[in-house]
């Protein structure tokens, strides 16, 4: 058993939820706050590559499409001489012929080779800043996946009791996959999908029908209001109907402001309950034997019993999974945690402590 820290916070001593933590789990915490960090500092740094190589790439086009434009008005004139018959008879004998001059305005070639190098170059920018765009995608998810999990332990710590025993868990260490550990963890991810909509089932499974109408019975007793009898017994008055206390808030028309208004009503539907009580419970019986299927029900005991061991596997699961990133980690091939890691698994701590809330 590691050593134990008994959480009891001054002010002083609460502030930082790492002071709750034995020795080898702050440690765990203070390797994810400076792995955000890190990663906060990359994505800044890429931010500010991707700007640049935004602006080179803006640069380049605006250089393009002002070349383009210069050649499109810059055009040039070439001139034709076209021979014409002098209509004289000397025609063959090529002396002095009859000549017209044919000017032609033509525009200069748009795949000139200095206009094909600058696209070239602007699409090699483009290139470029789609690669940094990508690479601060990759960054900025890794940024928000370690902040997420950081503020996730972070805030587990801060919701445990105060006197609440803080230790690691005891269990045993994971082996070494004999194939590649990426794939281990994708498997142990795997699972842990599957083991999570078994949860999702246990959970939706309905009551069955003994329980549901045993709760009805309860509920109905509960809303039944009979009428008192008392004054009538005494000649002093009638049969006293069941009332409720009714509060509605209403405009005060005297002054133009707004006041609570509080009174009382008979309660119909609780002597109806109370009047009723027989035919309500055998009708809404029928309805809980038309709707349950006790085949596939759970009751509460067998459904606490099975939530408690599937969450059970699912810690474990996760315990591996994170086993199995450390060694990742250890060999230069980092893999980014899941941001939903239990904080109790990511940090070692033991199962004994309550699980942290959705």
């Amino acid at each position: 058993m590691s050593e134990t820290v008994v959480a009891e916070f001054s002010a002083l001593a609460g502030r930082d939820p790492a002071d709750r933590l034995p020795p080898e789990a702050a440690e765990k915490l203070q390797v994810l706050r400076d792995a955000r960090e890190q990663a906060g500092t990359l994505v800044r740094a890429e931010s500010t590559r991707v700007h640049e190589a935004r602006q080179e790439w803006q640069r380049a086009r605006s250089h393009v499409v002002e070349l383009e434009k210069a050649y499109a008005a810059g055009s040039m004139m070439r001139t034709t001489r076209i021979r014409e018959p002098r209509g004289d008879g000397l025609d063959d004998l090529e002396l002095h012929p009859k000549e017209r001059v044919l000017v032609e305005k033509i525009s200069i070639d748009p795949d000139h080779q200095r206009l094909a190098v600058e696209r070239s170059k602007v699409n090699r920018l483009k290139a470029a800043l789609d690669r940094r765009q990508a690479e601060l995608a990759r960054q900025q998810e890794a940024m928000n996946t370690l902040g997420a999990l950081l503020n996730a332990c972070e805030e587990y710590l801060r919701r445990l009791p105060r006197r609440a025993v803080v230790e690691l868990d005891d269990g045993g260490s994971t082996k070494a996959p004999k194939g590649d550990v990426a794939a281990a963890v994708e498997h142990a991810r795997e699972t842990l999908r599957s083991i999570l909509e078994e949860i999702i089932d246990v959970v939706s499974a309905p009551r069955p029908s003994s329980e549901v109408k045993a709760a009805l019975a309860q509920r109905i007793a509960t809303m039944g209001r009979a009428p008192g009898v008392d004054s009538f017994m005494t000649g002093s008055g009638g049969i006293d109907l069941p009332t409720k206390r009714v509060q509605n808030l209403s405009a005060i028309m005297s002054d133009g402001s707004a006041g609570v208004c509080a009174g009382s009503i008979d309660d119909t539907a609780g002597l109806l309950f109370w009047l009723c009580r027989g035919q309500l419970t055998e009708r809404l019986n029928d309805l809980v034997d038309e709707i349950v299927e006790d085949d596939c029900a759970l009751s509460t005991e067998e459904r606490a019993e099975r939530l408690a061991g599937l969450k059970a596997r699912a810690l474990e699961v996760q315990r591996n999974e994170v086993a199995l990133l450390e060694m990742a980690s250890a060999t230069g091939a980092a893999m980014l945690p899941r941001p939903d890691t239990d904080p109790r698994a990511y940090l070692g701590l033991s199962g004994d402590l309550p699980e942290p809330k959705a």
